[in-house]
């Protein structure tokens, strides 16, 4: 376990115009994308913000292998969130178990709150990947 949390703010040197940049201007931008991401959240939103967090890792020159690792520990919070919305939110049925039923609604709705959470970890690893944690504090 502390493996995983030490993965999570662990600086990765690269050479990439995401390093270069000053730590007031990630931590700003870190900022921006977690009002952004809270804020606006249509598909349209959701399709920008996966192109915009995915370029950035791209450009950032981190393995992806890094980013995945980042989200292990959350992992069973995302997966918790999407049950519970995908059981406890009422619409248009798709299957039922005895009292329990799944809806499209609650598919939507669970997928919509993972992807913001894997967005928000995404955005604040490659914060603490591209920004020595003395910058940082």
């Amino acid at each position: 376990m502390l493996t995983d949390i030490k993965n999570l703010v662990n600086f990765f040197p690269a050479n990439s115009l995401l390093h270069k940049l000053d730590a007031r201007l990630k931590i700003v931008s870190l900022f921006i994308l977690i009002v952004g991401i809270f804020v606006f959240d249509s598909q349209l939103d959701y399709i920008i913000w996966c192109m915009l967090i995915g370029t950035l890792m791209y450009m950032s020159k981190i393995p992806l292998k890094m980013f995945f690792i980042s989200i292990k520990p959350i992992i069973w919070i995302i997966l918790f969130t999407f049950i519970l919305h995908l059981f406890t939110t009422q619409g248009k049925v798709i299957f039922e178990i005895w009292k329990l039923s799944i809806t499209w609604e609650g598919l939507a709705n669970g997928s919509f709150v993972c992807l913001r959470l894997l967005l928000l970890m995404f955005g604040a690893s490659l914060l603490t990947f591209t920004t020595p944690t003395t910058c940082i504090i």
